[in-house]
């Protein structure tokens, strides 16, 4: 992991930075499409920019412009790609490319080798003694808001939420801790803490929240 540091893969294009996001940082590959539409839309610290270049009849046309985030979403296409889906459908189709001046590993730091321990030795919720209060992770790995977002709005998109998990912010948490996504093993208590934070609490107020996870839906 240290090589991965001192030597770092080049992020050329989108999908060197999906790659980086999945392979390096170990994000899933929904989470990471969420956390490159979050940072390209401005929703998050740490701003996504990319540059567009028209096509005519296939053949480039004009030079290359910022592009304006809210007129195109990213998404994984079926072969792998990330694509750029303008939000208008009969948009000019467009070359896109990674802003010269945008560095990824400035939006999405590298992890030391310190905090690359496997799953199972990442520090999980624990009773702190005489106290109601839970001890949490000393520091969360910096997906986890991110995670969470994606898995909820998952569930909500396929109706795998039951009643009283929309009920009880307990039964939601507990939902989220299974998800695939939380290779941390963070624990339902310290989800149910942060949800009313990350704007995942209560159920119903999450598409109003995250208007364009739903745009499609």
């Amino acid at each position: 992991m240290a090589q991965a540091i001192d030597h770092p893969t080049p992020i050329k294009d989108l999908d060197d930075l999906l790659r980086y996001l999945t392979e390096e940082l170990r994000y899933s590959k929904g989470v990471a499409i969420y956390s490159m539409n979050q940072h390209y839309h401005g929703q998050l610290d740490g701003r996504l920019v990319l540059e567009k270049q028209d096509l005519i009849d296939d053949e480039p046309y004009g030079g290359w412009v910022t592009t304006n985030a809210n007129l195109w979403d990213l998404k994984l296409g079926g072969d792998g790609h990330v694509q750029v889906i303008p939000r208008i459908k009969l948009w000019p189709k467009a070359h896109h490319r990674r802003a010269e001046e945008c560095d990824p590993r400035a939006i999405w730091p590298p992890q030391p080798a310190a905090s690359q321990a496997a799953p199972d030795q990442q520090p999980a919720d624990r009773a702190v003694t005489g106290s109601s209060e839970m001890s949490l992770p000393a520091s969360d790995p910096p997906s986890t808001q991110e995670w969470a977002t994606a898995e909820a709005i998952r569930l909500i998109k396929a109706n795998k939420i039951l009643a009283k998990e929309k009920r009880h912010i307990s039964h939601f948490a507990k939902l989220l801790e299974k998800a695939e996504a939380n290779k941390s093993s963070i624990g339902w208590r310290h989800l149910k803490n942060m949800l009313p934070k990350w704007n995942l609490w209560p159920v119903e107020s999450i598409p109003s929240k995250f208007p364009d996870a739903f745009r499609d839906a």
